[in-house]
């Protein structure tokens, strides 16, 4: 079974229902699922036979009923990109094109020489998409990245030698599926063509938004943009992308991060912007197995179970309280009214907190407006750590250690929305914290949560967030 809560302002979740679906609300367009992208507008759902869109259809869009179901594609809010059966990567340009990236890349027989600070520096300078090229010759665009080196005074006799940069061909969409790039290109004579095919790299996984891109190819190397990027001398495993900061995990389980970090989101313990790759140090020691990225705060997973946190926690997507409260009841009144097709909370008029009768406040309708399951889980649920520490965070600068549960129970995977966080415990149980003004948390109100709060949905399999979206797949 398929579910989905938050924004559905442009129906992405549920035709003809509310603008906010505060609950898990049974996805009835598509029943079953191989992978979910989501955009703040629209998401896009691999069923395994196509590629199927629900929600507002972007000027920008590129016709997804086109899109071979196997490939692998990555959405923002306005780019769109692929990896094609031939591994070849393409990106939906404004003119209503498939255009092929090409990946500068080092020679077969070259070293990375992690020493070349200039070098570093342009990987930096590669933050940003690919500029979208009109064809043109290899001998030309070697060329001009042989005077971009000559200017940042490379050594030719360096042993990181000169990156070549491949040719970049427009490939037209037909009313099947994309063919192969490199063959349909008609500016190269045959010799250049078979040149273009030899070096092309077969990439494996792709992230995007709407001012980055992020890529992996077989061999285990990651591309920020068309740029080869130097992460130790380690393959990268996994990659993942936010709103000014990009991270990867190397497959022997370290995390490195860069980009924008004013928000402590590059986990260095300091607010600062790097334009190269940075170990997070404080992971040393732990073999992460993923990693993810909201708008402006990170997450990683241990092999253990454990799920570590930083960056900003302005709506408490950390996990952890974001500002000093007032000893107040629980019961506070919830400035919304759940109009989901099927609500999961029971409104009742009072209810047992500590020990205490808590009385419910009404609104002028009389309706009870606080939530009784979400007290009765934080008060009673024996699986929640009662030793687990309250630390109010504003920026956590470096990795923390989220102890909310008892150690009994481990997490199976982590997944970020733009400002909110969701969490798959191994029993099958899912919880949220973080941002709530759509209802993405999927705790039937629309408040922000600071701790993690059990979402009332069994037997998860699967879990996906992005934008204000949450989605659970269930047994």
């Amino acid at each position: 079974m398929l579910y989905g809560c938050g924004s559905n302002i442009s129906w992405q979740l549920c035709r003809n229902g509310p603008q906010v679906l505060c609950c898990p609300t049974k996805v009835m367009e598509v029943v079953e699922v191989r992978e979910v992208k989501i955009a703040f507008s629209h998401i896009l759902w691999n069923t395994g036979a196509c590629w199927r869109l629900t929600g507002f259809k972007t000027k920008n869009s590129p016709p997804y009923d086109a899109i071979n179901s196997d490939w692998k594609v990555a959405i923002s809010e306005n780019r769109a990109a692929a990896i094609t059966e031939t591994g070849s990567v393409v990106l939906w340009d404004k003119e209503s094109k498939w255009r092929l990236i090409s990946f500068q890349r080092q020679q077969e027989d070259s070293q990375w020489d992690f020493q070349d600070k200039d070098l570093g520096k342009s990987h930096g300078d590669s933050v940003q998409l690919p500029e979208e090229h009109e064809g043109g010759n290899v001998e030309r665009n070697l060329k001009t990245v042989q005077n971009k080196n000559e200017r940042r005074n490379i050594d030719k006799k360096s042993k990181c030698k000169k990156l070549q940069e491949l040719d970049l061909e427009l490939v037209a969409v037909d009313s099947g599926l994309i063919s192969d790039a490199c063959s349909s290109s008609s500016s190269l004579d045959n010799k250049e063509t078979k040149k273009l095919k030899q070096s092309q790299r077969i990439f494996q996984k792709l992230n995007i938004e709407d001012n980055a891109l992020l890529a992996i190819d077989s061999d285990g190397v990651a591309y920020s943009s068309n740029i080869p990027v130097q992460v130790g001398r380690q393959q990268v495993s996994e990659i993942a992308l936010g709103k000014e900061h990009c991270m990867v995990l190397t497959t022997n389980g370290q995390v490195y991060a860069w980009g924008g970090g004013m928000r402590g989101q590059l986990g260095t313990g300091e607010l600062h912007f790097s334009d190269v790759p940075l170990q997070v140090e404080n992971l040393h020691g732990l073999y992460i197995k993923s990693i993810s990225c909201g708008g402006w705060h990170s997450t990683a997973l241990s092999d253990t179970g454990d799920v570590y946190v930083w960056g900003w926690n302005e709506s408490g997507q950390l996990g952890y309280p974001f500002k000093t409260k007032e000893k107040t009841s629980l019961c506070f009144p919830l400035g919304h009214r759940c109009q989901c097709p099927q609500s999961v909370y029971q409104e009742v008029s009072s209810c047992f907190v500590d020990g205490e009768v808590c009385e419910a406040q009404e609104n002028e309708n009389k309706v009870p407006l606080h939530d009784y399951k979400r007290l009765k889980i934080q008060g009673k649920d024996k699986r929640i750590n009662p030793e687990r520490p309250k630390d109010v965070l504003n920026v956590q600068a470096s990795p923390k250690l989220l102890s909310f549960w008892v150690e009994s129970l481990s997490l199976s995977d982590v997944k970020c929305g733009d400002q909110h966080t969701l969490f798959l415990l191994d029993d099958g149980s899912v919880w949220s914290a973080g941002m709530n003004k759509y209802g993405q948390l999927g705790l039937g109100h629309t408040e922000s949560y600071d701790e993690p709060a059990e979402v009332p949905i069994k037997n998860v399999t699967k879990i996906f967030a992005g934008g204000w979206n949450s989605i659970f797949v269930t047994r």
